[in-house]
């Protein structure tokens, strides 16, 4: 796997947020993990809700402790909901 360099975490976060922007979401914040779960970048917009970041960064580091997509556990706890 290659490494996540800050470039690559600066562009991923510019590039959600602007995807946010054209598609008129509320503000966002935006938290981009390391393999290792290290913070490679964040931000929130202005006017985001203080405890956005924090939603953010679980959504984040849940996908990178199991492995996969939120979508995807999403589906996970839906379809085995014991």
């Amino acid at each position: 796997m290659s490494e996540l360099t800050m470039a690559i975490a600066q562009k991923m976060l510019a590039d959600t947020l602007a995807y946010c922007r054209a598609n008129k979401f509320n503000p966002m914040a935006v938290v981009v993990l390391g393999a290792d779960c290290s913070v490679r970048a964040a931000a929130s917009e202005d006017n985001t809700t203080f405890m956005r970041w924090r939603v953010a960064y679980g959504k984040a580091y849940g996908a990178v402790a199991f492995g996969m997509p939120t979508r995807r556990m999403n589906n996970m706890v839906a379809e085995r909901p014991h």
